[in-house]
């Protein structure tokens, strides 16, 4: 071989594939990848039959040559020979991981009031739970609540879902559950325990959520929150109490307090306030009619209806539950004079209670009914 530089030419390697089936063998203790790699790194993979390759070097910077009689001038050049290869078929697929199941509860939203760690004993407990979330399956949903005792551990997230012994045995809050079928669903529930209740070696409170499956009973999500419970005597009760409710505002309209009753009108009331503890507010709308005494604001506070009015014509006057902080509770009606003829006044009751049915405040506006035709 002659030319001006070291140059190899007419070197043929020929790699013969042997058509027998290869296999892949890593010496002990050498990792598979670094093997395949070893073998794979070439673009060698995956071919067959012959294989020419040349091999070329560049001029010595010197111009020396290489004789013909393979003796050496200059620095030196030698070629690696190709290592014999067991090459990896390309038609292998990679393995994929196995798929994992899609959950049957998606929950996007949940969490449990009231805020912060600590609960007074000497108030009544009331919590709350805000959850939105889709199923699969039908399921069952369930607010609970139970008291940790003098000498037991307070629950862990570890074993939410589960209610120790002994408060089992003891008081506990856990009303039946709430049935769905599959779907999307925001909820909202409640509870509450009275204060008097409430054993005095109980050390802790927790409120508790889960979601089950309808046909099995499993859990599919649960969540929990522990409240340390206060020793404070003497704290008053929610109704008497002036710094469990701050009212905001309250409004009733119309603002005069006689009314042609011969045509349609509207009125309502709005009740905005700010509160430490849970409540419920109910409106009540009532005829007073001849012959009939006009209530005052303490029949107002007892949340009786006169037994001669004909009731709650223009609502339930179910309770509405609000939660802590701030609230707005509003209802508006539209008068119509299909109401009785001898009805002589139009009362609206406001009426804001603990989660219990104490009442804590109610407000009332009457508002004269002109006889129709007059």
């Amino acid at each position: 071989m002659r030319s001006n530089g070291l140059f190899v030419t007419g070197l043929m390697m020929t790699i013969i594939l042997s058509s027998c089936q290869h296999s892949i063998v890593s010496s002990p203790g050498e990792p598979i990848a670094d093997f395949m790699d070893t073998q794979a790194k070439s673009s060698l993979s995956g071919l067959s039959g012959t294989l020419s390759v040349s091999v070329e070097t560049a001029t010595p910077p010197d111009g020396s040559t290489t004789p013909d009689d393979g003796t050496q001038e200059g620095p030196t050049s030698t070629a690696t020979p190709m290592p014999s290869a067991t090459f990896m078929p390309t038609d292998i697929a990679t393995p994929t991981p196995s798929a994992v199941p899609a959950p049957l509860v998606t929950v996007s939203y949940a969490e449990i009031f009231p805020g912060g760690s600590e609960m007074s004993r000497n108030r009544p407990l009331d919590f709350a739970v805000k959850a939105d979330f889709s199923s699969t399956v039908g399921t069952m949903s369930l607010l609970s609540g139970f008291l940790t005792y003098q000498g037991q551990n307070p629950p862990i997230e570890a074993t939410c879902g589960q209610i120790p012994a002994e408060s089992q045995a003891r008081l506990t809050w856990g009303p039946e559950p709430s049935l769905r079928e599959q779907g999307g669903y925001s909820i909202a529930d409640w509870g509450h325990l009275h204060a008097e209740y409430i054993p005095t070696d109980a050390t802790h409170f927790t409120a508790m959520f889960t979601i089950s499956r309808q046909a099995d009973a499993i859990v599919e999500y649960c969540i929990q929150k522990t409240y340390v419970l206060i020793d404070e005597p003497g704290i008053p009760t929610p109704a008497d109490d002036p710094s469990a409710i701050k009212v905001i505002g309250i409004t009733f309209w119309p603002d005069a307090s006689t009314v042609d009753r011969s045509s349609d009108f509207n009125f309502g009331a709005r009740l905005d306030f700010e509160s430490i503890i849970m409540t419920q507010v109910r409106m009540l709308v009532f005829y007073i009619k001849q012959g009939q005494e006009i209530p005052g604001e303490s029949t107002c506070m007892s949340g009786l209806v006169p037994e001669q009015s004909e009731g709650t014509h223009f609502n339930t006057g179910s309770a509405t539950r609000m939660w802590t902080g701030i609230s707005r509770f509003e209802r508006a009606y539209t008068y119509s004079a299909s109401a009785p003829d001898d009805a002589t006044h139009l009362v609206m009751w406001l009426l804001l209670e603990g989660m219990s049915g104490q009442p804590i405040l109610c407000r009332q506006k009457v508002i004269e009914l002109f006889p129709t035709g007059q």
